[in-house]
C-alpha cells in the first residue's frame, strides 16, 4: 500500500518524542530540522501540458529509478501550458500537490538540476512549460529537490500532400469565430491551393479541410504571428494536437494561400481591414438582447426595417427597455457562435445622447453588445460602411398585450422578497390554486423585488406595469399586471410582514393584502 509521509507531521513528532525523552532522562532536548523524506510508491503528473491532461483520476505516472527508490523519472514529450504532481491518483482535488517554490515557476530548454519543490493544497501553483519538446523529468522525493532536461523539440510529421474538396478558416480572428460550423470556406484554384481572401481581426486562427474537429491544419509553432508583413513562419502542420493557432496581431484585410501539397502558406497585408469592408449582404436584420421585447429569445427576435432605397440600410423605431442588445442577419435558436453586429467596445451606451455613423463590428466573438438605456429611439445599421447611428426619441412606450385568461396548473413566485428568491427552476415558490384562474399565496415576504411565473423557466412573467411597483402595509395602488418577457419589471416589497397574495389570471389583476 502506498505510504505517504507529511515531513511537518514527522518533525513536530519527533520533536514531541525527544521532548519527552528528554524529561523522562534528564537528557538536552533535540530537535531534528531537516526536511524528512516524502515516502511514496508512485509519484504521477497532470496538467495541459502532461499527456494525460488535467485528469486526476489518470495521471501520468512516473518510474522510480533503481538507485533510489524514492527518486523518480519520466520522459516523454511537454506541450505548453501548466503542470503539477501528486503521490497517487484521486477522485478528490482537495488534495497535497507537489508544486513549485513560486507560482508560474517555468520549464523549457534551460535545464534545472536540484531545484527545491515544496508540498501543499494552497494556492493552486503549477509549474508553465513554455517549451514544446521532449523532456527528461526527475523528482527526488528524499531530498525535495527536481531537475528537468530538454532533449528535443517536437518531432514534425512527414509532408505528404493532403487530398481535399474544401478548406476552411476558423478562430476568433475570422467573422466566424470558433463556431465550427460556421467555418468560412476558401476558394479552391488547383487541386492543392486554397485561398482565402478577407478580413481578418486581431486573435486565433487555424485551417480545417471539414467542419469538424480533430486534424487541423496549424502552424509549427504556437501563436505563429500574421501582420502586415506577412506570416513569421510558412510552414505549417496538418495534425489533431497539439491544440496550437496563428496569431493575428494586426487586422486588416488579407490574402492567405494554403499549399497543402507542400504544406506552406502564404501571407498577404491587402489593406487596412477598417478603411474598406465587404458590405455585410442579408436581405434580413434582427435584433435580440434583454433590451427587446423578445429578450434572449433566438425564435422572438426582433425585425429591423430594410431601407428600400438602400438595400444595405436598416432602421428600426419603437421602444427599447433597459438591458442588451446585438443583432443577426438570420433569426432561430441556433444564433450561437454566429457572427453578430456589435459595438466596436463592449458596453457602448445607447442612451439620451445622439450617436452618429459610429462603427461596429461583425464577428462572432468577443460577445461585445450594447448597453440600452429604456426608451423610445430610431436606430440605423449601414451594413455597406459599418456604421450605425441612434436617436433617442421620448421615454419609453410599452404595447402591452391583450388580456387574455391565462389557463396553468401552477403558478410560482421569484425575487428577492420571496423565500426562495430567484431560484424559479428548481425550487420555486409555490402558490396555491384556489379555482380555474385565481391562485393564493400565504406566507412570509422580505423586501425587495417579486413578480411571478407558470412555469419554471425564465422568459413572459407575470409584472407590474410600473418597474418597482409598491407593496406594502397599504397593499399596491395598482391591481393590474401583464404577462411578458420585457420589459423586466417587477413588484417591490417595502414592508416585510405576512401578506396575503391573490392573482386572478382571468382579469390579469393582482390583489395584495397585508396581515402582519
Amino acid at each position: 500500500m502506498n505510504k505517504i509521509i507529511n515531513r511537518l507531521s514527522i518533525s513536530a513528532a519527533l520533536v514531541l518524542t525527544l521532548g519527552l525523552s528528554s524529561c523522562e532522562s534528564e537528557k538536552d532536548l533535540v530537535i531534528y530540522d531537516e526536511d524528512l523524506p516524502l515516502i511514496s510508491e508512485t509519484l504521477y503528473m497532470l496538467g495541459n501540458a502532461a499527456p494525460c491532461g488535467w485528469s486526476i483520476t489518470d495521471p501520468t505516472p512516473f518510474t522510480p529509478t533503481e538507485a533510489d527508490p524514492l527518486v523518480f523519472t519520466w520522459q516523454g514529450t511537454l506541450g505548453i501550458g501548466e503542470l503539477k504532481l501528486c503521490l497517487t491518483p484521486s477522485q478528490d482535488w482537495n488534495i497535497p500537490f507537489i508544486r513549485p517554490l513560486e507560482a508560474g515557476q517555468t520549464i523549457g530548454k534551460d535545464n534545472y538540476t536540484d531545484e527545491p519543490f515544496t508540498m501543499h493544497t494552497d494556492p493552486d501553483d503549477k509549474w508553465q512549460v513554455i517549451e514544446m519538446g521532449e523532456y527528461r523529468l526527475t523528482f527526488d522525493l528524499r531530498h525535495w529537490t527536481f531537475s528537468t532536461e530538454y532533449l528535443k523539440g517536437p518531432e514534425r510529421p512527414a509532408v505528404e500532400p493532403v487530398h481535399a474538396d474544401a478548406v476552411y478558416v476558423i478562430g476568433a480572428a475570422t467573422s466566424a469565430g470558433w463556431n465550427i460550423d460556421e467555418a468560412i470556406e476558401t476558394t479552391k484554384q488547383s487541386e492543392y491551393i486554397f485561398v482565402y481572401e478577407g478580413n481578418l481581426y486581431e486573435g486565433e486562427f487555424r485551417a480545417c479541410t471539414e467542419r469538424t474537429w480533430g486534424q487541423h491544419i496549424r502552424p509549427v509553432n504556437n501563436n505563429t504571428e500574421i501582420n502586415e508583413d506577412g506570416v513569421a513562419d510558412e510552414d505549417f502542420i496538418y495534425v489533431a494536437t497539439p491544440d496550437i493557432n496563428w496569431l493575428v496581431t494586426k487586422a486588416a484585410k488579407y490574402r492567405i494561400t494554403f499549399d497543402l501539397e507542400n504544406w506552406k502558406i502564404d501571407v498577404k497585408c491587402l489593406k487596412d481591414g477598417e478603411e474598406e469592408k465587404d458590405p455585410i449582404e442579408t436581405s434580413t436584420l434582427f435584433m435580440m438582447g434583454s433590451s427587446t421585447k423578445g429578450g434572449w429569445d433566438g425564435e422572438a427576435m426582433t425585425p429591423i426595417l430594410r431601407d428600400e432605397s438602400d438595400p444595405y440600410l436598416f432602421t428600426f423605431e419603437g421602444t427599447l427597455s433597459e438591458g442588451e442588445l446585438k443583432l443577426y442577419t438570420e433569426s432561430g435558436a441556433d444564433y450561437e457562435n454566429k457572427p453578430a453586429i456589435r459595438p466596436v467596445a463592449a458596453n457602448t451606451e445607447i442612451g439620451e445622447t445622439a450617436i452618429t455613423d459610429a462603427p461596429f463590428i461583425y464577428v462572432a466573438a468577443p460577445d461585445n453588445k450594447w448597453k440600452v438605456k429604456a426608451g423610445k429611439y430610431r436606430l440605423s445599421f449601414n451594413l455597406r460602411t459599418y456604421t450605425m447611428s441612434s436617436t433617442y426619441l421620448g421615454e419609453p412606450e410599452y404595447e402591452w398585450p391583450e388580456v387574455t385568461p391565462i389557463q396553468t396548473d401552477n403558478l410560482y413566485l421569484l425575487g428577492m422578497a420571496v423565500p426562495n428568491e430567484w431560484d424559479i427552476e428548481r425550487n420555486p415558490t409555490v402558490c396555491t390554486k384556489e379555482s380555474d384562474y385565481v391562485f393564493v399565496y400565504e406566507g412570509t415576504l422580505k423586501t425587495g423585488a417579486l413578480r411571478a411565473s407558470t412555469f419554471k423557466g425564465w422568459g413572459a412573467h407575470i409584472r407590474p406595469k410600473t418597474d418597482k411597483l409598491e407593496i406594502g402595509r397599504n397593499g399596491c395602488k395598482s391591481e393590474d399586471f401583464v404577462n411578458v418577457s420585457i420589459p423586466d419589471y417587477n413588484w417591490n416589497v417595502v414592508d416585510e410582514g405576512k401578506y396575503r397574495i391573490t392573482f386572478n389570471l382571468e382579469n390579469w389583476t393582482v390583489k395584495f393584502e397585508y396581515l402582519q
